[in-house]
């Protein structure tokens, strides 16, 4: 059956493969047959030969009631919505995503995620007890979520005001005013931030990544896993990009003394996005919905670190 996809399927078999945290590699779920993710995708046995390797195709479910939606990467129907909980995942198509510049894969297993989190809630004494359910927990989904990766620097001469001072003669007040100019050059790399609305901001600055421990994208990885697509544009973070790393270097050109002895204390340099990748990031998503189905909670898992973040409700 062509369905015109190219989902990775197993070399040897041609069957569905997952990716395997805690072994690092690709393990095909029929005929046991493993290869390296960092295998060439032109190398791997796809659903469709001539398929081009700059995009990645997977199956989508829309949920109906929040529209998320979610990519699968084999014949696995999505049963319910990972963000709201709802049974009502439909409109099932396939669609090609272009490739993102970079992958972390996930290094951490359902197994150990679940271990995590209940470490977490059970030292919160007075978490709801549907929190800790173990047919609550089973729900974790592995999703590799689009993160939008800033690069912000600044290489020109740059100009700082330092105080005025003033001083008599005779009888005349003179006052002394510098300016100290500089040669600055300065990267940021590396900032990230997610391009899912549906993934709160809090979240996803509570368990950041080691992007130094990136990896050229490769759909391999994406095997066995789910997948969230892009709705928010990356520009949205330009203005954060360039704030978050004002504070780090203001205190590093005060490390030259000589803004401190012309008086200026803050000095600054105007930074510039100089550039914008996509990567995909691990995580593992749980929706909770309360026992009344009125609120629904939320708890992630970092796949890389296992880092823990979770919207605990007061019973």
């Amino acid at each position: 059956r062509d369905r015109g996809d190219n989902m990775i399927k197993c070399p040897g078999c041609g069957g569905e493969v997952e990716f395997k945290p805690g072994v690092k590699q690709v393990v095909c779920q029929y005929c046991g047959t493993k290869f390296d993710p960092e295998q060439k995708v032109s190398d791997v046995k796809v659903a469709k030969e001539n398929a081009p390797i700059d995009t990645y195709s997977g199956k989508t479910y829309s949920c109906t009631q929040c529209g998320a939606t979610l990519m699968t990467f084999d014949e696995t129907a999505i049963t319910f919505c990972s963000y709201c909980g709802s049974q009502a995942m439909i409109e099932e198509k396939m669609i090609k995503q272009n490739n993102p510049d970079f992958i972390i894969p996930f290094e951490k297993t359902k197994e150990e995620c679940i271990e995590a989190y209940k470490k977490k809630v059970n030292s919160a004494l007075f978490a709801p007890s549907y929190m800790k359910s173990d047919v609550v927990v089973q729900k974790f989904r592995g999703i590799y979520m689009p993160y939008a990766i800033y690069k912000v620097g600044c290489h020109k001469k740059v100009s700082n005001k330092g105080e005025k001072y003033s001083h008599r003669e005779g009888d005349y007040q003179i006052y002394d005013e510098y300016t100290i100019n500089a040669d600055v050059n300065v990267d940021y790399d590396g900032m990230s931030f997610d391009l899912v609305s549906k993934f709160y901001d809090k979240f996803s600055a509570s368990i950041p990544f080691n992007y130094k421990l990136r990896k050229d994208f490769n759909p391999n990885y994406l095997s066995g896993f789910y997948a969230d697509t892009c709705d928010v544009d990356m520009s949205v973070y330009d203005k954060e990009a360039l704030d978050l790393p004002k504070n780090d270097l203001s205190t590093k050109l005060r490390k030259n003394g000589t803004y401190g002895n012309f008086g200026c204390n803050n000095p600054t340099a105007p930074l510039e996005v100089e550039d914008r990748k996509v990567g995909m990031f691990p995580v593992y998503f749980l929706a909770i919905r309360s026992k009344d189905n009125k609120k629904v909670n939320y708890a992630v898992v970092n796949g890389q670190t296992g880092k823990v973040a979770v919207d605990l409700p007061i019973d």
